[in-house]
């Protein structure tokens, strides 16, 4: 039987939608590896969330568009990742800067503090991320 990405990406997009943990995780994948979506998934997903007529499935879209980003960027534990707030761990240092990931010692299993910096057209997200967070 010939597999169809597409297809297996839109019924994981369902199961994403109402938070399926397995759904995301194999979005995930099929992103890795990409079979079956845009080569900028992170920024479809933000198109698809800025465009949805469901409020609340939008701003789920634009929380894995940005869970996704802050992964193919940092390292992080999902413990960390799920954690993170919007005020606390997403900053701008300086001027201009880009928008920085971080996770000070106290709240990381090997005590390191963790800084990232988001791609530079990832740094759009900012506004969108308080708006979805908001949402949900």
């Amino acid at each position: 039987m010939a597999q169809d990405f597409g297809e297996a990406m839109r019924w994981y997009r369902k199961g994403a939608d109402h938070r399926n943990a397995f759904a995301q995780k194999e979005i995930g994948w099929l992103y890795q590896n990409g079979r079956g979506v845009a080569q900028d998934y992170p920024e479809e997903l933000m198109r698809q969330a800025r465009r949805h007529r469901n409020l609340r499935r939008g701003a789920v879209r634009a929380e894995m568009a940005v869970a996704i980003e802050i992964l193919l960027m940092a390292p992080v534990r999902m413990s960390n990742l799920t954690t993170l707030d919007i005020e606390e761990n997403l900053v701008r240092p300086g001027q201009g800067k880009a928008l920085h990931v971080v996770v000070g010692a106290e709240e990381v299993k090997n005590r390191e503090p963790l800084e990232y910096p988001f791609r530079q057209k990832a740094s759009t997200f900012s506004s969108a991320m308080s708006v979805s967070f908001d949402l949900i």
